[in-house]
């Protein structure tokens, strides 16, 4: 695992887009059930910079949850795992103590450099895991991509597709229709002018109600 990662960059250079059971550099990752805990793994780093590694997640308008600490790398942590609820993407933001340096999984848009600082193996332990590691130098550094390094659960390279709406009750149905009827009905009155016509007949009078538009 130590050296894979840097093997598999300087054989292809730039990696194929997401894929089941693929590497990819720069791979995103997004929740597959929200309603299922993401849990993250310590697995290991071969760094000698001090590292925080925190998540927050990406709501489909953009919008990001508050970053939550995962662990703190300046010692070995190997095995500790963190359990939280999320959804939309995932996005994991190293911080290099040792040299002032932030750097984010996915693309590298958010990277100051402009690189991809992340590799994801998807499916590494099966269906909806996957083992992420992240470089820690400025413009690739050795591109060894074991600085830090984690296994995420409840993951995918693709995001979950939306739910679909639940069908209108019939009688939600009906009920509708008979209101929007009424409606129609009281607009059509109020729109006519009435009066009584009065009327002799054997002795009484009557009167015939008579409405124009």
């Amino acid at each position: 695992m130590k050296k894979i990662f840097a093997s598999l960059l300087l054989m292809v250079g730039s990696l194929p887009a997401a894929a089941t059971g693929s590497t990819v550099y720069g791979g995103r990752l997004y929740v597959i059930d929200p309603a299922v805990p993401v849990t993250v793994t310590f697995y290991g780093r071969q760094a000698d910079d001090v590292h925080t590694l925190a998540l927050s997640s990406v709501d489909a308008n953009g919008h990001y949850s508050t970053w939550q600490d995962l662990f703190y790398t300046g010692s070995t942590y190997s095995g500790a795992t963190v359990s939280t609820f999320a959804s939309g993407e995932l996005v994991f933001r190293l911080h290099d103590h040792s040299v002032s340096m932030v750097y984010y999984s996915g693309g590298g848009a958010l990277n100051t450099d402009g690189l991809a600082h992340a590799v994801v193996n998807y499916e590494y332990q099966g269906p909806g895991t996957a083992f992420v590691g992240f470089e820690d130098q400025y413009r690739g550094g050795d591109q060894d991509y074991n600085d830090t390094m984690f296994i995420v659960t409840n993951v995918s390279p693709t995001p979950a597709p939306a739910p679909a709406p639940a069908p209108q009750p019939p009688v939600a149905a009906q009920a509708t229709q008979a209101t929007q009827a009424t409606q129609a009905t009281q607009a059509t009155q109020a729109a006519k002018q009435c009066y009584y016509y009065p009327y002799y007949y054997y002795g009484r009078y009557y009167y015939q109600p008579v409405c124009r538009r």
